[in-house]
């Protein structure tokens, strides 16, 4: 509802009695067809306090939404103050969003019946109507509670309930949602826009208020665990008088988990929490390739345990990670080291002890994979086999390990440490000479060589000693002239510090795992032979080395058991470690000088007196970049070049050469000749030109004498 007046403009006659024309209204609205009704009543006014002084008025009109009433006609009226004069009623449609502004206007003729001399033109405005819907739409388990807190036309504040013509454009109105006993509230929305209950909201249009609501099913949550340990899960419950089911998810496995932890085919419903899950071993079958994999637990709510009972809200589910740990899972290995090789099990006498860089290792490993899984790799010494063995040819190690890994990538490494007779191949540095250049005689001297020194464990029948078989060492050689065929091979019949019958002996220097043999300061004598008895050594036809010869020699040394190498062919004996072979070329013998006819030429390094004898010799210098930059006209010369730090000559000792004379070998980059000479009074070499030029090379011969 609305009210209000509205006046026309004050006359004032010859009189002096002043009068205008008041309309006072008042507006009802009519909801249900979204109109108002205008009642008005009109006066005659006037400013001055008199109410028995009057005033003729004529053709006074009254318009309210351009329907117009004449409240006094043409004929002249007595205008009384505050008299009523007229009045009526309007009834107006309002706009569709409820609002409604009304024109209104007021004619009047006072004292002047000519012309309207009292006039007014303007607006009302009606009270909105409520002309929006308002529509509530509470989920199960929620109510909605709608309340206007303020206003914006008809209406009043308060609790509204749902109705078409409920709101108007700008009312305010506050939206509250509660949930019902074991529901929680999920969400509100007003016209599908989230909302937060108790917050207020300005009405734009029809409104529609929504909420979604869940009913309280329990919540859960587990641990992780080892497969065979226990996960324990615990379930929040919104009701304590509330039942629920576990059933867990894993793999392709699955089925319940009852009040005591254990597995079961069918649901089982339990109040009790928490709940201690022993995880089944099966679990492992169903990661056979992983370390770990996740479980699901699903839980069911119900408003009691019958079997019959309803299920409470929707299941609820947790996760967790479900390991096969290592110290059950991993696999287990072990391994053999066993010799193959017929020569080092000969000197052993034991196929599980190995020679060091000779011994051929077969080792064999067994893997067995645990709970599920399967074996995908086999190592030993890091060398993948897939055979479950491997072959090591002389080996060179002491430690063996054997190494399996699994399909879930766990590993197992066993380490094998067999004995290992740490032996070190045999070595033989040999050097032949002639005591002088026209001897006969060779001469031989061993240079530092090595053989290992220790035995191998294996006594001979009858034993050769009681701690094994002692390493031996074996040195042969054959010769021949240039370019003729080898003669047989014979060996030499050495012993350490004791002189034998080849005229010298061995001086050996033990090391921890080796010996170091070389010769004694006397050297030992080859000598030629014809033959050599194979058992006694003895020989027969020798001669001598002839200076006029050149001889190649080739020696072989062996070690291992002392079978002696074919005298004819120099194949290593049957059970020997190593052998190593050295060829050695004698040149022939050169005399100390010789004459000819038209020469005297001496075949060995020469001495001269330089106390009484001068030499003349040569040495060829390049310079760079030498600048013939000083001077003028035909006298451009260079900087002087030391004949110690330019040229490189000794500074030490002295006195310096002579020099005899410099020639210009070649140059590069050369614009004119150019001219080098030696200036005696710096001791430098110079260059000079008849033009200013810079030479890139400048190569030349210096002939000096020295004494």
């Amino acid at each position: 509802m609305a009210s209000g007046k509205f006046s026309s403009s004050v006359v004032t006659p010859a009189s002096g009695y002043r009068r205008y024309i008041e309309v006072v209204w008042k507006s009802t609205n009519e909801v249900s067809s979204n109109k108002s009704t205008i009642s008005w009543t009109a006066y005659s006014r006037s400013p001055d306090s008199s109410k028995t002084n009057w005033v003729d008025a004529k053709n006074v009109v009254v318009t309210i939404n351009g329907t117009s009433k004449t409240v006094i006609g043409s004929t002249a009226t007595k205008l009384y103050k505050d008299k009523v004069i007229g009045s009526g009623s309007v009834t107006v449609n309002h706009n569709t969003d409820g609002t409604k502004t009304v024109s209104v206007g007021i004619t009047a003729r006072i004292y002047n019946y000519g012309s309207d001399n009292s006039t007014y033109s303007g607006s009302i405005t009606m009270t909105r109507n409520p002309v929006y819907t308002l529509t509530i739409d509470p989920a199960e388990g929620s109510t909605i509670v709608v309340d206007r807190t303020s206003c914006a036309g008809s209406g009043s504040t308060g609790t509204l309930t749902a109705g078409s013509g409920k709101l108007c454009k700008g009312d305010k109105i506050k939206v509250s949602t509660s949930p019902k006993q074991n529901y929680k509230i999920t969400g509100l929305k007003i016209n599908n826009t989230n909302f937060t209950s108790g917050n207020t909201y300005t009405v734009g249009g029809n409104v529609t208020v929504t909420s979604t609501a869940q009913v309280l099913s329990s919540s859960i949550g587990a641990t992780n665990a080892d497969i065979g340990s226990v996960s324990t899960i615990t379930i929040t419950k919104y009701n304590q008088s509330y039942y629920h089911s576990l059933h867990y998810s894993f793999g392709a496995r699955r089925g319940y988990i009852t009040a005591a932890g254990k597995h079961s085919d069918s649901e089982v419903k339990f109040q009790n929490t928490p709940v201690a899950f022993t995880i089944p071993e099966s679990f492992y079958a169903q990661i056979p390739d992983a370390k770990t994999g996740t479980c699901t637990i699903t839980c069911k709510t119900y408003i009691n345990g019958s079997t019959g009972s309803a299920q409470m809200g929707t299941a609820t589910t947790c996760t967790f990670t479900v390991t096969a740990k290592a110290s059950v899972c991993s696999p287990t290995v072990s391994g053999t080291v066993i010799d193959t090789n017929d020569v080092t099990k000969h000197l052993t006498g034991d196929e599980n002890v190995l020679i060091k860089n000779r011994s051929t290792a077969l080792c064999t490993i067994v893997a067995t994979p645990r709970q599920s899984a399967s074996i995908t790799t086999k190592q030993v010494n890091g060398t993948a086999t897939t055979n479950n063995q491997l072959t090591i040819n002389n080996v060179n190690v002491t430690n063996f390990a054997f190494k399996a890994t699994d399909s879930r990538g766990y590993a197992t490494t066993a380490t094998v440490t067999p004995t290992v007779i740490d032996y070190v191949p045999v070595t033989f540095n040999p050097i032949l000479y002639r005591p002088s250049p026209t001897s006969d005689k060779i001469l031989l001297k061993i240079d530092k060589s090595k053989f290992w020194k220790g035995t191998f464990g294996n006594p001979r029948i009858p034993p050769e000693s009681q701690n094994g078989r002692t390493n031996q060492l074996i040195i042969q050689y054959r010769y021949g002239k240039s370019k003729g065929a080898y003669g047989d091979w014979r060996w030499l019949r050495l012993r350490f510090d004791n002189k034998d019958d080849d005229g010298g002996y061995l001086v050996k220097y033990d090391t921890e795992n080796y010996t170091y043999y070389t010769s004694s300061d006397s050297p030992i004598e080859l000598r030629t032979i014809k033959s050599q008895n194979a058992t006694t050594g003895e020989t027969t036809g020798e001669e001598a080395f002839s200076y006029k010869e050149e001889y190649h020699f080739q020696f072989k040394a062996q070690d291992g058991d002392p079978v002696y190498p074919d005298p004819q062919t120099g194949d290593p004996g049957t059970y020997t470690l190593s052998s190593v072979t050295v060829d050695v070329v004698v040149p022939r013998g050169i005399p100390v000088f010789d004459w000819g006819k038209d020469d005297f030429n001496f075949n060995v390094p020469t001495f001269v007196d330089y106390e009484r004898a001068y030499l003349t010799k040569c040495k060829d210098v390049t310079f760079s970049n030498v600048a013939l930059t000083s001077g003028s006209g035909a006298h451009y010369r260079s900087s002087g070049y030391s004949l110690v730090t330019d040229c490189g000559f000794p500074a030490d000792p002295e006195p310096l050469p002579v020099i005899i004379g410099i020639t210009l070998l070649n140059c590069s980059g050369l614009n004119a000749s150019i001219v080098p000479y030696f200036d005696t009074s710096n001791n430098t070499i110079n260059f000079y030109s008849d033009t200013s030029q810079t030479v890139t090379t400048v190569k030349v011969r210096i002939i000096y004498s020295s004494q």
